[in-house]
C-alpha cells in the first residue's frame, strides 16, 4: 500500500487530497485511492497540526487523556446485594471482576438479584458502560469481587 494524493476539481489549481492506493490481488480489479480523513477540532495532536495553504491551523484530532480518577473497589460479597461501585456521571469504565475460585456471583443496579443480575463465572470478568450504581449479590459464601473504576 502507498501513500499518495489525486487532484480534486473544480477551482482551476485543484486540492490536494491525502489518500492511500489500494491495489487489489483479485485479477481485473483496479487500484483504487482511498482517502485520508482526520476528524476533529483545530487542536494540535501531540507534535503534529493540520494546516492550510496559508499555514493556518487547519483541523487535527484532539486525544482523549485517562481518566481523572481511580477508585479501586474490593468487597466481600454475600448472599444479601451490596454496593460494589456507586454512580458516576463522569466515569469512563468500570470492570468487575469475580475473584473467586468457586462461587458465582452477579452484579447489576440497585435491583439486583441472583435471578437478573449479569451473572459472573469465578475468575471472571465484566466491563459494563453503565454509570449507575452497581451491586453485587453472591449464590453462596463470601466470594471477594473487586471493580477498578476510572472517571473524571
Amino acid at each position: 500500500m502507498a501513500a499518495g494524493h489525486v487532484q480534486v476539481a473544480p477551482d482551476s489549481t485543484g486540492k490536494n487530497v491525502d489518500t492511500v492506493s489500494i491495489v487489489s490481488t483479485e485479477g481485473g480489479t483496479p487500484t483504487v485511492q482511498r482517502q485520508v480523513v482526520i476528524c476533529g477540532d483545530p487542536t494540535t495532536y501531540g507534535n503534529q497540526q493540520a494546516v492550510d495553504s496559508s499555514g493556518n491551523a487547519a483541523v487535527a484530532v484532539k486525544t482523549r487523556p485517562g481518566a481523572a480518577n481511580l477508585n479501586i473497589a474490593v468487597i466481600t460479597a454475600s448472599t444479601t446485594a451490596a454496593t460494589l461501585v456507586i454512580a458516576r456521571a463522569t466515569r469512563r469504565s468500570v470492570t468487575i471482576r469475580n475473584t473467586d475460585q468457586a462461587i458465582n456471583v452477579w452484579v447489576g443496579p440497585a435491583t439486583v438479584t441472583s435471578g437478573n443480575g449479569w451473572l459472573l463465572l469465578p475468575f471472571e470478568s465484566y466491563t459494563p458502560t453503565w454509570t449507575g450504581l452497581i451491586q453485587v449479590i453472591a449464590a453462596s459464601g463470601s466470594p471477594i469481587v473487586v471493580a477498578w473504576d476510572e472517571y473524571d
